[in-house]
């Protein structure tokens, strides 16, 4: 690869498209090996290409030379930086419902009967009732924010209390809903 001259940078920060169009080619092979290590459930090779381009053209932006590194090294940190980020975000739990759903057009259409339709409200209706009638205030609210995919620590800061406490209402919770058994009494619900 050859180098990418100051003079190319410097014309492609004053909007120079040729200049921007020749750093691009120079630095596209760099920019496609990042994006395809980083291509995962929920990140696909053209979004992390997309990426990579756009972190590249920052790098354009920002470089400064003074502070010793190659063009081609502070670019290709840069892209790198910035398909790695972007690869861990579409892996977070919160995008699993979004990673591993099947489209619609995929996905096998059965009919429910108008007994599985009443069998799946009675359950919801189940559900709700231990929801009011076994869980306190606290325990409500914190189930609802986890529901809603607050984590611990950002549940806690909502409530104002220590995450310690939500940990453990997130405990009582779970047991407190598990199916098929009744809660156990505890001396401060008295």
């Amino acid at each position: 690869m050859t180098k990418i001259t100051p003079i190319q940078l410097q014309q492609a920060r004053q909007g120079d498209e040729q200049s921007l169009a020749v750093i691009v080619a120079k630095m596209l092979p760099c920019v496609q090996v990042h994006a395809m290590k980083a291509v995962c459930p929920g990140l696909e090779a053209e979004d992390a290409m997309q990426e990579g381009l756009i972190a590249l053209f920052r790098a354009v932006q920002t470089y400064q030379p003074d502070k010793g590194a190659a063009f081609e090294t502070y670019a290709q940190r840069c892209v790198a930086h910035a398909v790695e980020d972007v690869a861990k975000a579409a892996a977070r739990k919160k995008h699993s419902p979004l990673n591993h759903s099947v489209p619609l057009e995929q996905q096998t259409a059965f009919a429910e009967g108008p007994e599985d339709i009443t069998i799946q409200k009675e359950q919801f209706h189940i559900a709700m009732n231990r929801i009011y009638t076994h869980l306190s205030s606290m325990e409500r609210q914190v189930l609802l924010l986890f529901l809603d995919g607050y984590s611990y620590y950002e549940i806690a800061q909502k409530l104002d209390k220590a995450p310690k406490a939500i940990d453990n209402a997130m405990v009582r919770v779970r047991r407190k809903l598990r199916l098929g058994e009744e809660p156990q009494k505890n001396v401060t619900d008295l």
